[in-house]
């Protein structure tokens, strides 16, 4: 729970998420228990050499799994957030439908989704660009 507070803290995570405002501890302990006993939340950490180096969030309606995932400040520029997609996309089922939602300035995000096939849309109710591919 820890890790995912230092993580959703970082400010380059929180300058890139729709809700920007830093999370404090007490709505973080609260939110993280809760989407542990969730049936349609599934969470992953990537882990290099033993290294906790980036997190992955499912959020499920039916087929479709809304994903937000972040890396760690000192792993970043090495990969590890097209890493963190692939692994989802061999853990979830065919027919299953990924769909991001990305801050139009988080370019890092964008090319990774870009780069793995997922169908680039603008969603003009959230003012982001949106990328979605079926499994």
């Amino acid at each position: 729970m820890m890790l995912y507070f230092a993580w959703v803290n970082d400010p380059i995570v929180r300058k890139n998420a729709f809700q920007s405002e830093p999370v404090n501890l007490a709505t973080h302990r609260t939110w993280f228990a809760q989407a542990l006993s969730r049936n349609d939340v599934s969470m992953y950490v990537l882990e290099a050499d033993d290294v906790p180096v980036g997190q992955v969030r499912l959020t499920w309606q039916g087929t479709t799994a809304l994903i937000a995932y972040s890396v760690a400040a000192e792993h970043r520029a090495h990969g590890y957030g097209k890493a963190l997609l692939e692994l989802v996309e061999k853990k979830v089922s065919v027919g299953t439908c990924l769909l991001g939602q990305v801050k139009k300035e988080n370019v890092a995000s964008r090319r990774v989704f870009v780069s793995l096939g997922y169908e680039e849309s603008y969603f003009r109710d959230m003012d982001c660009w949106e990328y979605r591919k079926k499994i």
